[in-house]
């Protein structure tokens, strides 16, 4: 199951690649032909939706019902999360104003373009620069461009529910006064290319017993809070000198994703099934930096007029690509059900959010407080 988790999480990675099933041919290193600042508006527009589904997506799966359980009672879950991406934010409005190099080709204003989950796309993007030098009195103007596909998305025009699936694998302990710790954790895990990492931990307490007269009273209330953070990194290099001279070495993306929740739960155990009922809020904070050595075309003052152009060497310690993607958080309203044969679970959530999310689990369980 571990292993599924973690296959699971580096589907999220897949926007470093900027492919998809009818993604055009190209390369996530292609954005860096430009200047990084381009790279990290272009890639703040593509990826922003992306980001905030799969932060809040990590905030949920925490619970399937408000019951905790005795001393050293336990449970062992997996659940997957999709916090869905609304339909305006599938596609974004590239501004050639906006970008110091980067242009759509034949385009001469604004163009809609595809997010990760924004579907195929036949735009073509290039780095055009252009350079006045006087020689001898006359100004002659040269130009450069390099051509290459812009990156597509996920074809899901007719998926009404879309997001990137947030999968957790997660342990609870029942520990005194009615509470349980809960923990998620998946350690560093290498690949080719890819690193990933996560940890996450949460408390659930029962409040019913320090609120007089309601002891008796056939429901179960609990409040939860609870926090994940997950760390991934993928390695690239790119580069050739077919029209621009360009290159990254050492390039390295560093992704970054933390979601809290903090809830009151309510639920009513029916014989095996058990409606529960959430209210709270989330804070979600993710981060993109994208480090490396970029060999860039610099438009500069050249005086030697056999070289009219110059390239700089750009690392990435003093020139990196750093994004954040905040306000995906806010007020949260759960409602599901767990079904409960013997030690095994099966449960479904839906929370009403900003990006809705809906869940699903299976678990088993060990003593539950009657």
């Amino acid at each position: 199951m571990k292993s599924l988790t973690i296959k699971l999480i580096l589907i999220f990675l897949v926007f470093l690649h900027a492919v998809s099933a009818n993604a055009q041919e190209g390369d996530f290193a292609d954005i860096f032909r430009g200047t990084p600042d381009d790279a990290a508006l272009y890639l703040e527009n593509y990826v922003s939706p992306a980001m905030l589904s799969f932060s809040n997506g990590m905030a949920a799966g925490w619970y399937n019902t408000a019951k905790t359980h005795k001393p050293f009672g336990m449970d062992l879950s997996f659940s997957l999360n999709v916090a869905n991406m609304p339909t305006s934010e599938r596609l974004f409005s590239f501004n050639p104003s906006e970008y110091n190099f980067l242009r759509v080709k034949g385009a001469s204003g604004n163009t809609e373009m595809p997010t990760l989950v924004g579907g195929s796309t036949s735009e073509i993007l290039m780095v055009q620069t252009t350079q006045s030098i006087e020689i001898d009195g006359v100004t002659y103007q040269y130009e450069q461009t390099k051509e290459f596909d812009a990156p597509g998305g996920f074809d899901v025009e007719d998926v009404p529910f879309v997001g990137v699936p947030a999968p957790t694998l997660q342990l609870g302990i029942g520990i005194f006064k009615n509470t349980d710790i809960k923990l998620r954790f998946v350690p560093e895990q290498n690949f080719e290319d890819y690193s990933v990492k996560m940890f996450g931990i949460g408390v659930l307490h029962d409040v019913k017993q320090w609120i007089p007269g309601i002891r008796q009273v056939p429901i179960d209330i609990s409040i939860f809070a609870g926090t994940t953070k997950l760390q991934a990194e993928y390695h690239f290099e790119g580069g050739d000198d077919d029209g621009i001279d360009w290159e990254v070495k050492n390039g390295l993306a560093e992704f970054e994703a933390t979601a809290s929740t903090f809830q009151a739960v309510v639920s009513k155990k029916i014989s095996f099934f058990t409606p529960y009922f959430g209210i709270g809020f989330n804070t979600v904070s993710t981060s993109l930096v994208v480090n490396g050595d970029y060999k860039l075309f610099r438009l500069t003052d050249v005086n030697n007029t056999s070289n009219y152009f110059q390239y700089q060497t750009v690392s990435g310690n003093d020139d990196p690509v750093m994004l954040n993607f905040n306000g995906g958080g806010g007020m949260r309203t759960t409602l599901g059900f767990r079904l409960k044969f013997f030690i095994l679970t099966l449960n479904a959530d839906y929370t009403i959010q900003k990006y809705n999310t809906l869940s699903l689990g299976l678990g088993f369980t060990f003593r539950e407080n009657s």
